[in-house]
């Protein structure tokens, strides 16, 4: 159900001001959910010519009180690294610091271009998050490691984590002794799915997949089979993290479903549907889902995320809101 603002007020970040409670209201454990990322090309020109907090100011304040807060980080940071026309991309260490100013601590490493200058720019990246109090899951230094789930407590909620990617097209997934993305394969998962439903079986479990890119609102059949799929193995949301254009969202079986995010900080600005995006506010009193609020943004000339006006707000709502995929 949607809890209602009052007076402007959420009963999940404004609780002990919010006028309908009682005496007083639980401790919501808070979890934010990002689109792409990728700290390159012209998001970093821009902080380049303007300075890293630029990137986020913005939006800074929404992030500041989170318990978790998530990026699915999609580029390793080179030294030197030029930025270059094409997708073949890197980032400047200098430039995570954005990470650090929004507080993150969850980093996805599910994405297609981590190792796109090879294996010791992943690894040198890799430590640095975890140098940072970062935690990550979805990519790791090995094949195994990078099918290992990320377990998360904070005042009496237990989430976990776990990522994939479906189809590697640039090589970039773990095998063996290589460091990289956790490739998806449909029994793999539903065995690790499984798994973390048996050890952890009061937990919310979120998994997310790095799916085949399309530029549409509605997300591909197989987007949809494999969602399926791990929402039926035990997970309890559904998160496509590969979506640069913000795709449809889905109860399923009184599941969630985020098919798509859009881009959080990334360059695209070429089309319409590439500038919009939004990031979920996820409340949780204890291991239960209790609310869920969007935060709508729009990809602005210095390639960063703003708060969407709200006449693109309802824009990005009409395209990702569909009473059949809401209600049923």
């Amino acid at each position: 159900m949607k809890a209602l603002k009052v007076d402007g007020l959420s009963p999940f970040a404004d609780g002990e001001k919010y006028p309908l409670r009682g005496k007083s209201l639980p401790r919501f454990t808070h979890f934010i959910l990002t689109g792409v990322s990728a700290l390159t090309r012209y998001t970093g020109k821009s902080a380049d010519a303007n300075g890293v907090s630029v990137l986020s100011e913005q939006v800074r304040p929404f992030f500041q009180s989170a318990d978790f807060v998530h990026v699915s980080n999609e580029v390793s940071f080179t030294s030197p690294c030029v930025f270059e026309k094409g997708t073949r991309f890197c980032s400047k260490e200098a430039h995570f610091q954005v990470y650090r100013d929004l507080k993150v601590n969850v980093v996805e490493l599910t994405g297609n271009h981590n190792r796109d200058y090879g294996n010791e720019p992943f690894f040198r990246t890799y430590d640095w998050f975890h140098a940072h109090g970062m935690n990550t899951f979805g990519g790791g230094k090995t094949e195994a490691s990078a099918n290992e789930p990320l377990v998360l407590n904070a005042n009496g909620t237990r989430i976990v984590l776990i990522g994939f990617n479906e189809l590697c097209p640039l090589n970039e997934c773990a095998q063996g002794s290589t460091p990289g993305a956790n490739r998806f394969e449909a029994e793999k998962a539903h065995r690790t799915v499984t798994d973390i439903r048996k050890k952890y079986p009061d937990a919310f479990v979120i998994a997310t997949v790095q799916y085949g890119e399309v530029s549409a609102y509605k997300p591909t059949e197989s987007q949809k089979r494999i969602s399926y799929a791990l929402l039926d193995s035990g997970a309890d949301l559904a998160y496509g993290s590969q979506a640069h254009q913000v795709q449809q969202m889905e109860f399923r079986k009184g599941k969630v479903i985020l098919h798509g995010l859009g881009n959080f900080l990334f360059d695209q600005t070429h089309t319409f549907g590439l500038r919009q995006g939004y990031f979920m506010n996820l409340y949780f009193q204890g291991n239960r889902l209790a609310g869920m609020e969007p935060v709508f943004t729009w990809i602005d000339e210095k390639f960063r995320p703003v708060p969407a006006t709200p006449a693109q707000a309802r824009e990005i709502k009409s395209a990702i809101y569909s009473d059949d995929l809401l209600y049923k």
